[in-house]
């Protein structure tokens, strides 16, 4: 449940119970209202704690006293996450109905009535309040408490803006961060984590204390379990500090890790596998995370499995030249690379067996050369995009001038990511694409992504180039084509007012497509096309 928001039947009992606290507390009220407040802290819910804390002042010792044992029970449940949005509601009195008692208490009244055991939870309670002489009395008869529930509360004021409440708070942190406590801190890892964030103090020797301690050999205990109580963030954060750590713990650290729901704490904890644990475990655990679903535990397992074992590593990277990430692929390339291997003989060899693998023709499209331009060609007839998309990769990557012809044919081709891909080789060719072949192509696509790149293409060529042909393909039939021709058209002379002035060939063929195209344009558009060109000297 949000902190912000009490459920429905909650909200109606807070409403009521506002009303009653608001007044004196007749006798015929006290136990209507102790049993609202009894009600309310039963829900568990963060969002109950201001109204069953504005209880805490009333004049009546048995709503008083109820108050204090409903505080206490939220308290129990609320998460460190919170706590601390808890300490940001009531430091700024963002619940307006806590009580008027509550924003007018005095310290004096503070150290009145933290005089029982009882009012331990009203202490924690008023550690969160706005006024720092209240935080300042609540934190001295806190420094007083050792039951290991006052921790949080008191990590939590370590950052407070008053010099004197947060010193007083860290020597308080500082004394408890010992052997014996060192549960009570385990147990509050994800709010300890958090001091990382906060900017007003600087918090990183409590944290560095704490993870001194964790790493001893006789707290292995307390380790995994200070792991487990963090969040997903603040967890990844804390395996990351143990495994800065050299020593004995890291064995435990890493078996724990490896098994975590949390891929990056897998990838995190597998890196240092091989320093922690025998060759064995080693072997055994890279065999069962080289499938991993998530790529850097698949990194991770490979390497671990070559450094494991380095007279098979060769066999283990070429099994990594299979893998269906790219990234693993290209690292195994590398690897062997430096082994002198011909990685792309290898690829070849297995698309003769495999035709159909898409990892090793990707492989082979990083790895190969101009002798393997006949193989891309055959992919391109392919009914799978992701085959057709690579072998226009690979046409590209050979870098044969015939090649170009061929891929902007790609540009008519029914798949939006052969398309892309297409786009993307032929902006590296650059002048070397024929723009008026290029702009044939328009009227015989099917797809509107390979109209759009087609003209995207032409304006990468230079302005006045593409000029002629956006003015013609703004005239297109096809409303689609001509409006984007327009809107790229209205780009190139809005977005920079400086050009280079158009050669004499170039104005000729602008005024020819002008004039070709005046009777098909909207009238108004033509007219503001003219105003543009004739500011560089057109008589159009």
């Amino acid at each position: 449940m949000s902190i912000w928001k009490l459920s429905q039947a909650a909200e109606e009992d807070a409403r009521v119970l506002r009303g009653y606290v608001r007044n004196s507390p007749l006798i015929f009220r006290v136990k209507r209202t102790c049993a609202l407040i009894d009600r309310l802290a039963a829900t568990g819910e963060p969002a109950a704690i201001p109204s069953v804390a504005s209880g805490l002042f009333s004049s009546s010792r048995t709503i008083h006293v109820t108050a204090s044992f409903g505080v206490a029970k939220l308290l129990r449940l609320i998460s460190s996450i919170e706590l601390i949005r808890l300490n940001e509601i009531l430091g700024g009195c963002y619940y307006g109905y806590v009580s008027e008692r509550w924003d007018g208490i005095t310290p004096q009244q503070v150290e009145a009535c933290l005089g029982d055991a009882n009012d331990v939870a009203v202490g924690k309670l008023l550690s969160l309040h706005r006024n720092g002489y209240v935080r300042q009395a609540a934190v001295r008869f806190l420094s007083n408490i050792e039951s290991g529930g006052e921790i949080r509360f008191l990590l939590l004021r370590q950052n407070d803006w008053v010099d004197s409440i947060s010193e007083n708070a860290q020597v308080t942190i500082r004394d408890r961060l010992t052997d014996n406590n060192l549960a009570w801190f385990a147990n509050e890892s994800e709010l300890l984590l958090h001091l990382l964030q906060f900017k007003r103090r600087d918090l990183s020797k409590c944290v560095s204390l704490f993870v001194d301690l964790l790493v001893a050999p006789k707290h292995a205990e307390h380790l995994i379990e200070a792991v487990k109580s963090c969040g997903k963030q603040t967890g990844r954060k804390l395996v990351e500090l143990l495994l800065l750590r050299d020593g004995n713990h890291l064995a435990d650290v890493v078996r724990f890790g490896v098994n975590s729901d949390d891929g990056v704490v897998r990838a995190k904890c597998l890196r240092r596998a091989n320093e922690c644990l025998p060759p064995e475990e080693c072997n055994e655990l890279s065999e069962n995370l080289i499938k991993d679903k998530f790529i850097p535990v698949r990194l991770g397992a490979y390497e671990l499995k070559a450094a494991s074992s380095p007279d098979v590593s060769g066999d283990i990277w070429k099994n990594g030249l299979l893998d269906k990430s790219r990234s693993i692929r290209e690292t195994s390339m590398f690897h062997l690379g430096k082994a002198g291997c011909d990685v792309a003989s290898i690829y070849r060899e297995y698309l003769s067996r495999f035709p159909d693998s898409l990892p090793a023709l990707s492989g082979l499209v990083a790895s190969g050369d101009k002798t393997d331009l006949a193989l891309f060609l055959q992919y391109l007839g392919s009914p799978r995009a992701s085959r057709r998309s690579e072998a226009i990769r690979g046409i590209g990557q050979v870098g044969i001038e015939s090649s170009i012809l061929c891929i902007q044919q790609a540009l008519l081709d029914e798949s939006t990511r052969v398309i892309r891909v297409a786009h993307q080789q032929l902006s590296a060719a650059g002048g070397r694409v024929d723009p008026g072949h290029l702009f044939g192509l328009i009227d015989d696509c099917k797809n509107l992504a390979g109209k759009k790149a087609i003209l995207r293409l032409l304006m990468s060529l230079g302005r006045w180039p593409a000029i002629s042909f956006l003015i013609r393909a703004a005239a297109n039939d096809d409303e689609s084509v001509a409006g984007f021709s327009k809107s790229l058209i209205d780009a190139s002379f809005c977005m920079n007012r400086i050009f280079t002035q158009p050669s004499k060939p170039q104005r000729l063929e602008i005024q020819a497509a002008v004039d070709e195209s005046a009777g098909l344009l909207a009238d108004d558009w033509v007219i503001d096309l003219r105003s543009c060109l004739s500011s560089f000297g057109f008589s159009v």
